[in-house]
């Protein structure tokens, strides 16, 4: 039991006949049309749906967009199935309490998913179910019929109508499961003669998002393993914190409890993305832009309910954009997290996220020294090319360091009018650095290619020998000095090319 409803003084009506003011108030047909706009968008109503499919123990859930021979969307799984009972509890409103005990395994609560994430999108809702070794049951809501009857009137059809379904796959071809069909999808479609670009669009909006909120389901091994798909082709998981990454850190798990209850807190720091491989940075929500998806991810058993948030508990920097914390949270701790129908909207409760804020200062840290990165924390040192002056009230301005080995060897290899002239492109492309167009860049995630082998080591090492004059002293800098040092592997490689740089010659460069 949850801790609010401990709190809440029963009062028990059982046994009470209505008062002679009493009214029974039956809710008019017209209701299953006003909850078609409780808020659902295509990708978070068939999430709903596949909450099911896992909750009846699915292993493999089929979805399936498809045109002919009519517009139609079909959810087919191979779970347990229901009886006629369980299927009429299924298709009744708020067929159960969100308040009454349930499986710690169930992704449900309000009893409401199948029905409002359903109607949010087509008008002719009809589920096909069987147990092992049972008869087919199948029953519908079909908001036209309901209109014309003007009352709650759910259709039950017979097995032979299964064969009608218009969909290239069925229940008929499983030894159990459910198949849930969305016709006449008036609200899903822009419009009757949906072009393929768009329908295409919409597979792939839901493909991401599957691809996402179940991504745990789906990395499973073994026989705990779920496997979904999009038209015939099989969803491949995507994991916000790339575990499997190299250069990923994985921070110690916090365990915090509520009441009676546990919910588990760890954070994890990305890796630069200059370092992910294209697949990696997919992964991590790049597309969306890693500033915007930075935070806390909200799990409740397994399944990602919200992420990309830190509950105003920090602001979103470019230097925090690394930093993602998973949350795990029991289902008997849905009235504290406050979590709605759509199962989007949730917020910590107050203990929670007192424990959750005293973390997060060192997780913003760590990913700023991971943002930052080495070249920049050495910026206005000897070996770096660029030094910030800092010019009060918040400004700054990045100017050429003068004194990075390159530039004093140039410098000292001129003449005084020479050395005006550099010093005057040197000032044309400080003023002229495009600074808000790499900020632009970064802040859209844009990766940044530094081709460490087309930069000018030889030349950078003939500067570090005219200065001090020993080749030895020379390259024992140049393994020090960015890029080189900056680089991992770049320093293995220059090291087994020793004897070439130590023979270079200026007339070799």
């Amino acid at each position: 039991m949850s801790l609010l409803s401990s709190r809440v003084r029963e009062r028990n009506y059982l046994g009470v006949s209505l008062g002679s003011t009493d009214e029974v108030l039956v809710p008019s047909a017209d209701l299953l049309e006003s909850m078609r706009a409780v808020g659902y968008s295509l990708q978070t109503a068939i999430a709903d749906l596949v909450d099911n499919s896992l909750a009846a123990d699915a292993k493999n859930i089929w979805i399936n967009f498809e045109s002919h021979p009519e517009l139609h969307v079909s959810i087919l799984d191979d779970g347990r199935g229901m009886n006629k009972e369980i299927l009429r509890t299924a298709m009744k409103l708020a067929g159960r309490s969100p308040v009454a005990d349930r499986d710690k395994n169930d992704l449900g609560r309000f009893g409401l998913g199948l029905k409002t994430a359903s109607l949010s999108q087509c008008r002719n809702l009809t589920v096909a179910t069987k147990a092992t070794q049972g008869e087919n049951f199948i029953a519908s809501w079909d908001l036209d019929y309901i209109q014309t009857k003007g009352d709650w009137v759910l259709r039950w059809l017979e097995t032979k109508d299964l064969a009608t379904f218009p969909s290239s796959i069925h229940l008929g071809q499983l030894s159990h499961g459910t198949q849930v069909l969305w016709r006449d999808l008036d609200l899903l479609l822009s419009s009757p003669d949906m072009d393929q670009d768009e329908f295409t669009e919409l597979k792939d909006e839901v493909s991401k998002h599957l691809s996402l909120v179940f991504h745990r389901f789906m990395q499973q091994v073994g026989t705990a393993k779920v496997h979904i798909y999009l038209n015939n082709s099989e969803l491949k998981p995507m994991d916000p914190f790339l575990e499997s990454a190299p250069g990923t850190q994985v921070k110690d798990e916090m365990v915090i409890r509520i009441g009676s209850e546990i919910v588990t807190a760890k954070p994890y720091i990305l890796p630069d993305q200059n370092k992910l491989t294209a697949e990696q940075r997919k992964s991590a929500l790049i597309g969306e832009t890693m500033r915007d998806t930075q935070g806390f991810y909200i799990y409740r058993n397994k399944r990602l309910l919200s992420w990309g948030t830190w509950f105003r508990m920090t602001g979103k920097t470019e230097l925090s954009k690394l930093a993602r914390v998973r949350v795990d949270t029991p289902n008997s701790l849905d009235t504290e997290w406050r979590l709605g129908i759509m199962k989007s909207s949730v917020q910590p409760p107050k203990i929670l996220r007192d424990r959750l804020r005293a973390i997060v200062p060192r997780i913003v840290g760590d990913s700023q020294r991971v943002t930052r990165g080495q070249n920049v924390l050495a910026l206005g040192s000897r070996d770096s090319a660029w030094v910030i002056k800092e010019l009060g009230d918040g400004a700054f301005s990045l100017n050429i360091n003068l004194n990075y080995p390159l530039v004093m060897a140039l410098d000292e290899s001129l003449n005084q009018t020479q050395r005006r002239q550099l010093g005057a492109l040197f000032e044309a492309i400080e003023s002229l650095f495009p600074m808000n167009e790499i900020y632009d860049r970064l802040t859209g995630d844009h990766a940044v290619t530094s081709a460490e082998t087309d930069f000018p080591l030889e030349a950078l090492y003939l500067a570090l020998k005219s200065i001090s004059g020993d080749p030895e002293a020379a390259f024992a800098e140049l393994l020090k000095t960015p890029p080189v040092s900056t680089t991992p592997g770049l320093n293995i490689e220059i090291e087994d090319r020793k004897e070439y740089f130590l023979n270079l010659s200026s007339g070799d460069n």
